[in-house]
């Protein structure tokens, strides 16, 4: 199998099932745009950077997922993984080949395979283990996207809230 068809019939019904598909303020996006290329001399750009899976919840970005074919080695996209953990600023990322889960935490290091990928409210319980009411007050808040034409800079898809924050930050 390529990658498409692992994703498509391996991966999603794997997300599906994690109830990505069925929760409401839960969204998965494919494909998604984490850098637009690099300016090239005369005015082009290079190659765009996608990530296969974004998981998204409660309008947060809460990780990554770099698919692989389910005929690769599932090391094959750690590296990638943790690449578009570190640009979006994402606590949590994975490497899927739709045979295995590889999870990595960015912020203490570990890594280990997983049985399954997480629910949103699992996910969304170990990014933000401790409550913050500013923080929930902003996650609240949707960004104004003028009617779809105005996409939202890197930054404000990164706002993430440091637990210092006094309501500055965000």
């Amino acid at each position: 199998m390529n990658e498409a068809e692992t994703r498509a019939e391996l991966i999603d019904p794997q997300l599906a099932a994690a109830g990505w598909a069925t929760t409401a303020d839960a969204k998965v996006f494919r494909e998604h745009i984490i850098a637009p290329g690099k300016i090239q001399a005369g005015g082009g750009r290079g190659k765009l950077l996608k990530a296969d899976y974004v998981l998204s919840y409660r309008g947060r970005k809460l990780a990554a997922i770099e698919a692989k074919s389910n005929e690769q080695n599932l090391g094959e996209g750690v590296t990638q993984a943790k690449d578009y953990a570190l640009r979006l600023e994402l606590a949590t990322t994975y490497a899927a080949n739709g045979l295995e889960i590889y999870r990595i935490c960015m912020r203490t290091g570990v890594e280990q395979l997983v049985s399954a990928f997480p629910t949103p409210q699992e996910l969304w319980d170990a990014t933000f283990a401790t409550e913050n009411p500013l923080q929930n007050r902003f996650n609240d808040v949707p960004y104004e996207t003028m009617g779809g034409t105005k996409a939202p800079r890197y930054y404000q898809e990164n706002r993430q809230c440091s637990e210092r924050c006094i309501g500055c930050c965000c």
